[in-house]
């Protein structure tokens, strides 16, 4: 191995000592500090070689295409730069071909911190610490020597008259084998996110986009692996950066909150925080969610996910449905805990955004903190109890596959109240649970869960809150538990806007182009293909088809309206009754789909065909299942302004 040479000392003319002057010939000196060009009796300058010629860059794009295998330390002086930061660009360029990085060295200042020369050194100068090597008790493997003392490195100072800094001193002598071109570029001086590869990751990482799918797509982008300027771990380092300039995750997640705020007079957010100032609970609904509220707000589901961030909080997503059947969101809570006064709190906010408005009906999963949350402030709402998580308890609690499907007839099928108590009863008795004490407070509930004894109520379809599970899977598809709290809400509200999205979709295929008739009774089915939309009519047109075989068996008049026996085709034994009051054209059917579901059932349908009617009466049409819907949403919206409440709809920010 070729020896390398001393220590490089500085020349005499740029010594750098303070106050040193020589008053010799062709010499050049330092008066306090700064560095004067050589007197006119000298040859030649620094930044001249043997024929006079310079070489000035500016930038690294100067010597982007210089041809670096021919230069050594002569050719290397001839180049001078505007400023340290360009001068190691270049040399850095120059090691990058030839297969080595370069880190920066010492530098040295005049007495008024004036800098005059600085060090750039190859990556591989000097030898690690040994206490660094031989620590004890270390947990992970001893990362790998990277340094040899190697003594390669170009000296930079600075000319006073110029005021541009030329290369002093080069040494090219390495004791160490050069990586090839593709390996050279691994190496940590070579690899740079520049500030618009740090927007695109940025961009893509709030889409949802795994590091490892951004990665790939960048260096698609750049032709190759090897065409890109960064690896995948430099990526990571730059996400970890931004997360540490976010001192506070709270806080940052609260001037976001009131970002959104500044461009939506409808946002609503309130948090609470423990004594120590740590956040404890967090609520928040935009205005379109409070909007969509006063429409769809007849009936709430809520439940809670986990593992969507990296502190491990609850998060609850109180959700509706709207006029295409789609999960909306209604306001989206951050916990720490599920207590009931967390539940408590949470319900409380939930009113304060929606003006005070409740549901009628809400359905949970049944956790006793929820349930007497619920109790608490919703008084006056029917709780159901989830459908699916009744059947998981039952099968965790009896642990019989026949109890479980005894139960779940009991629980879904359209039973009268006594044919309902009469099968429980047999159910229970058959399988020797009378003293089974979940199955009887199973039993002291069945008001919460038992079709039958919930008919007439309206639920808008929801028996289970799968509305609830099915949006915490999409969500975990891009948020993941290492997640801060403010990408947790960044990424919510993008997917959140994708859910609006496709509501629009929905409202575009419901009123482009005229369904085709499929059943017998084409007048009734024109008219609700015009009113509905076409999710709820696609729902509705199978009870058009039988109702149109319903007959009538009787009628009976009374004071306020007629009765109508009513019985589908060959099945004359089940008699539903229908009343119908002519003067106000009402209809109410003993089975009392039409309440529970909003739109009329087969038996209703029946007496309309009978009575000759080619159009839905206003009195069957529930408005939140037509197109029209978000016209009427829009209306309320406007007449509050217009009523004098512009006042209060500014005041949803505060």
């Amino acid at each position: 191995m070729e020896d390398c040479p001393e220590e490089l000392q500085i020349p005499s003319w740029c010594s750098g000592e303070e106050g040193f002057s020589s008053d010799g010939e062709g010499k050049t000196s330092v008066v306090a500090g700064i560095v004067s060009s050589p007197t006119p009796n000298s040859s030649k300058s620094i930044a001249e070689d043997e024929n006079g010629e310079a070489v000035d860059v500016d930038s690294i794009d100067d010597v982007a295409n210089t041809l670096w295998d021919g230069i050594d330390d002569i050719e290397m002086k001839k180049f001078h730069f505007p400023n340290r930061q360009v001068a190691y660009e270049f040399y850095n360029l120059y090691a990058r071909v030839k297969g080595f990085s370069v880190r920066k060295s010492k530098v040295f200042k005049t007495k008024k911190g004036q800098i005059v020369w600085q060090d750039f050194l190859c990556h591989k100068e000097g030898f690690r610490e040994e206490k660094n090597i031989m620590r004890e008790n270390r947990q992970r493997e001893t990362k790998v020597e990277t340094r040899c003392g190697c003594c390669a490195k170009m000296r930079i100072c600075l000319v006073g008259e110029s005021g541009r800094w030329h290369v002093a001193s080069f040494v090219d002598c390495h004791n160490h084998a050069m990586l090839e071109g593709k390996q050279s570029s691994m190496l940590p001086a070579h690899r740079k996110l520049k500030e618009g590869d740090i927007l695109g990751l940025n961009s893509m990482r709030k889409a949802g986009i795994s590091t490892t799918q951004i990665y790939n797509l960048i260096a698609d982008q750049s032709g190759g692996f090897d065409k890109t300027n960064f690896l995948k771990v430099d990526m990571k380092n730059q996400m970890t950066k931004q997360k540490q300039k976010e001192h506070c995750d709270a806080k940052a997640v609260l001037v976001y909150l009131k970002g959104l705020g500044s461009g939506d007079p409808g946002m609503f957010w309130s948090h609470h925080a423990h004594e120590e100032g740590k956040l404890k609970q967090l609520f928040w609904a935009d205005g379109i969610s409070r909007m969509d509220f006063q429409v769809f707000g007849e009936v709430l589901a809520f439940d809670a996910t986990y593992q969507k961030n990296k502190y491990g909080c609850p998060i609850v997503v109180l959700v509706g449905v709207n006029h295409h059947c789609q999960t909306i969101v209604f306001g989206t809570t951050v916990l720490t805990n599920e207590k009931e006064e967390s539940y408590v709190w949470v319900l409380d906010q939930f009113l304060a955004a929606m003006k005070g408005k409740e549901p009628n009906a809400v359905i949970t999963d049944g956790a006793p903190a929820m349930r007497n949350a619920i109790t608490i402030i919703l008084p006056r709402a029917h709780h159901r109890l989830c459908a699916w998580h009744l059947l998981q308890n039952a099968q965790r609690n009896v642990g019989d596959s026949n109890f479980v499907k005894g139960f779940k007839s009991c629980m879904l099928e359209n039973l009268s109240v006594g044919h309902f108590k009469k099968k429980w009863t047999q159910l229970v008795s058959d399988l020797n649970l009378e003293d089974n004490a979940w199955v009887q407070g199973l039993y002291e509930k069945s008001h919460m869960w038992a079709t039958c004894l919930m008919r007439g109520k309206f639920f808008a379809g929801f028996q289970t809150t799968s509305r609830c599970e099915g949006m915490h899977s999409q969500i975990g598809r891009i948020v993941q538990s290492r997640n801060s709290l403010l990408e947790f809400v960044q990424y919510f509200e993008r997917y959140v806007n994708y859910m609006r999205w496709t509501e629009v979709d929905a409202g575009y295929k419901s009123v482009v182009g005229d369904v085709v008739p499929k059943t017998n009774v084409r007048a009734l089915e024109k008219c609700a293909a015009n009113v509905y939309t076409r999710t709820v009519f696609l729902k509705l047109r199978p009870w058009l088809n039988s109702g149109s075989v319903i007959k009538v068996a009787a009628i009976k008049e009374t004071s306020s309206c007629m009765i109508y026996s009513m019985y589908k085709y060959c099945k004359p034994g089940k008699l539903r009754h229908v009343a119908h009051d002519v003067q106000l054209s009402t209809f109410r059917c003993s089975c009392q789909r039409m309440e529970t579901f909003g739109f009329p059932y087969d038996h209703i349908i029946g007496l309309l065909v009978h009575l000759d009617i080619d159009v839905i009466p206003g009195s069957l049409i529930l408005q939140r299942w037509c197109k029209a819907a978000n016209d009427c949403m829009k209306d309320n919206s406007e007449s509050s302004y217009k009523s004098g409440n512009q006042q209060f709809w500014l005041g949803w920010v505060l």
